[in-house]
């Protein structure tokens, strides 16, 4: 009886995980409308940024328009506006869309860290969360790099479960790419690169794997690294 009772609870995970998705997208979606011909100032340079980047084709780790920032958030933008064409509607539809995937990302790393339950009920949290849903309907780049982060150590645990050599590269590279989304993340980066040094050293079965992506982490952040760099020298 219990078995049965636990294989049941088991097959309704997935519909209980889409509903949790279909809710929170709701809820990202629901207010765009009346946002959709409105911009915040710093809304606008991103557009703008974007904008730039769109027509030039230029490849740059940072904007030093409007007290600079990284760049990452602005490339996403440039498909939404390719689409959408230059107006808010683009950009706010780039938000939600990257909160929206932060959900699905949050649940892949509740599945690492707390299994099947508790990434339900993590997800199921944050779907509903007010300031996760309010930075949804902001084209900001402080809504988007929590969804690179989310992504980049639930791509480096599932690595160390599978010690699969494609998730290491996949997990190195992650956390390399959050140094391109938002100064608080480095904070993020550090703490990724202290964990796969800590695996590279005490876990000889994941020696390679950890090594691989430390090394891939770090020659992904070496761009932003080499451009600040210069820009202090200079």
């Amino acid at each position: 009886m219990s078995n049965g009772a636990s294989s049941q609870r088991r097959s309704s995970y997935p519909w209980t995980v889409l509903a949790i998705l279909l809710g929170g997208s709701f809820m990202r979606w629901a207010a765009l409308g009346p946002m959709s011909t409105m911009l915040h100032h710093d809304e606008a340079f991103y557009g703008l940024d974007a904008l730039w980047l769109f027509h030039s084709r230029q490849i740059t780790p940072f904007l030093t328009e409007n007290f600079g920032r990284e760049s990452g958030w602005c490339y996403v933008l440039v498909p939404f506006i390719g689409v959408f064409g230059a107006r808010p509607i683009a950009l706010r539809l780039a938000a939600a869309m990257a909160s929206i995937l932060g959900l699905t990302f949050l649940y892949r790393l509740g599945r690492e860290l707390l299994g099947a339950r508790g990434a339900i009920w993590t997800a199921a949290a944050l779907s509903v969360l007010y300031l996760h849903v309010h930075l949804s309907h902001l084209a900001l780049r402080a809504g988007f790099f929590p969804t690179v982060g989310m992504l980049a150590f639930s791509t480096l645990l599932r690595a160390h479960r599978t010690n699969r050599l494609t998730h290491w590269v996949a997990g190195g590279l992650g956390v390399g790419l959050l140094a391109y989304t938002y100064f608080s993340a480095d904070l993020w980066v550090a703490y990724g690169l202290v964990l796969m040094a800590g695996w590279l050293v005490l876990d000889r079965a994941r020696r390679r794997g950890a090594g691989v992506a430390f090394l891939v982490a770090v020659f992904t952040c070496l761009p932003m690294v080499l451009y600040l760099s210069l820009i202090h020298i200079s």
